[in-house]
């Protein structure tokens, strides 16, 4: 499989994999405001990243990347977002020949908010059919929220995250989003080569403002992909800093 094809299943399922040991999403709901959530979520929300190839100094645009807010459901009281992914790696010709995306382009998630993080439900299993999650339970909690710095922790499958920062800056072409920095490792004792860092760079009340992946080179993570965000519409009535497009 190319590594392009893989990147297409990266976003529906990393995080909902990982989810924190010990962590119920029993605990205390309390749903937040979107200025507040490291991953604001409303009905009708887009956000837009274009997607480039690195190695070394060089990099090479690959497509576009569309996240979207398409349903909410209430389950145990809680309002829950379906989110829908489309990477959108066919090149200008095949765009305007309205040639199809690749099989498994578009992938779904569910996530929910409270004063502990973001919490989601993946159906990566099913890809290209949307399945619905019926309990709180069936939802892992990914992304801690506060966070401090240094802050280690473990997957269910035992796979290593770490903060690497709470204030790291990125520029964009919208603008400079100072952000939660997640990085997830995962080494593969048998097969290294196969190993692959990810970090997520996350702004409260805007989402995932920057995304890296590392392959495990020769004994050492070199980064090979980068997805930036060029725009994104929360979709909310105060729109005052909610929206924000790349210039033309």
């Amino acid at each position: 499989m190319k590594k392009w094809q893989i990147l297409l299943f990266c976003f529906s399922f990393l995080l909902a994999q990982c989810s924190l040991l010990a962590t119920s999403p029993k605990a205390p709901i309390s749903e937040l405001p979107t200025a507040e959530q490291i991953q604001p979520r409303t009905l009708g929300a887009k956000w837009k990243s274009d997607a480039f190839f690195v190695q070394g100094l060089l990099t090479a645009r690959m497509g576009v990347t569309t996240e979207e807010v398409i349903a909410t459901k209430v389950i145990d009281g809680v309002t829950c977002y379906q989110i829908e992914i489309t990477n959108d790696y066919r090149t200008a010709e095949q765009r305007a020949a309205n040639e199809p995306m690749e099989s498994g382009s578009v992938t779904y998630f569910w996530e929910y908010h409270n004063r502990n993080g973001s919490y989601d439900f993946s159906d990566y299993d099913t890809i290209d059919k949307s399945i619905s999650p019926k309990s709180l339970d069936e939802f892992n909690l990914t992304l801690p929220y506060p966070v401090k710095s240094g802050f280690r922790y473990q997957s269910s499958s035992g796979k290593d995250w770490k903060i690497l920062s709470t204030g790291a800056k990125v520029k964009t072409s919208i603008g400079v989003y100072e952000c939660v920095v997640y990085q997830l490792t995962e080494m593969d004792a048998e097969n290294p080569e196969d190993s692959s860092r990810f970090r997520f760079y996350m702004t409260p009340g805007v989402g995932l403002v920057a995304f890296e992946w590392d392959e495990y080179i020769n004994g050492r993570f070199s980064t090979w992909l980068r997805e930036v965000l060029v725009g994104f519409d929360l979709n909310e009535a105060e729109t005052t800093s909610k929206t924000s497009e790349k210039p033309e």
